[in-house]
């Protein structure tokens, strides 16, 4: 199956515009902590050039809270990025047929990560958190902090009605999607009408609302069909009996 069909099947739709204010991802000064900002995440995996989360904002995908896997395929999950302080550990839940319903099921996908400044802290793209999904109907994924809330990709789940996951695409990959995380409880001031992104609040307790603190690939990949493997497995049958005769 091409992967331009893929948008079709998940009802994948992009940001034409700049999205609704609360969810932007907020720039705060991470300077001293040494922690990229999420689009400078994104341009050092996909070679692009954008300049702030709000010109990032174009590559969102409007409102993806709930996951589903063609037939034919596997969902590969792969953590790009983590800088948080706490403890984290992230899977996935079943049901996800009523974003109103709580989740019945938690399956957690990563071992539990370490808080700030270790080994499962900064840019852990070269890392083996990799994990290969292949479920039926529909699902979502969560993020435990710690301690306190859980916070799910469907915001209906989360308190307050919090998003705390952002998706965006990836351009020329019909296959490939980003998926940002924010482990902390949102400032409430980007609920406010008005809310200026330019010159954002931080709240005194430190909710920055940066959506780094995991950053995960997601990658939809074609199981090969039986015949393939048949014909694979007949090819490489066959190299095996010529380099047996070969003298």
């Amino acid at each position: 199956m091409r992967h331009a069909a893929l948008l079709a099947i998940l009802g994948i739709a992009f940001a034409a515009t700049p999205a609704m204010a609360i969810h932007i991802p907020l720039e705060p000064d991470h300077e001293a902590y040494y922690e990229p900002h999420l689009y400078q995440i994104y341009n050092a995996r996909y070679g692009t050039t954008y300049e702030s989360n709000v010109d990032l904002d174009a590559m969102r995908i409007v409102d993806w809270q709930r996951f589903n896997i063609p037939a034919g395929h596997v969902l590969e999950v792969r953590v790009l990025a983590r800088y948080t302080w706490l403890d984290t550990h992230f899977g996935y839940y079943t049901p996800a047929n009523d974003p109103a319903a709580d989740p019945a099921d938690y399956h957690q996908l990563f071992p539990t990560l370490s808080g700030w400044m270790t080994d499962e802290w900064g840019d852990l793209s070269g890392a083996n958190y990799t994990a290969v999904l292949d479920l039926d109907g529909f699902f979502g994924f969560y993020l435990f902090p710690g301690a306190g809330a859980t916070w799910h990709s469907q915001q209906d789940l989360n308190w307050l009605g919090q998003d705390h996951m952002v998706a965006y695409g990836v351009e020329g990959r019909d296959d490939v999607m980003l998926l940002a995380w924010e482990d902390l409880p949102l400032p409430f001031e980007q609920y406010l009408d008005g809310y200026d992104f330019d010159h954002p609040v931080i709240p005194e307790n430190g909710y920055d609302a940066d959506y780094n603190d995991l950053v995960l690939e997601i990658r939809y990949r074609v199981i090969p069909e039986p015949a393939t493997m048949v014909l694979l497995g007949l090819g490489l049958a066959g190299a095996a009996v010529r380099r047996f005769f070969i003298v």
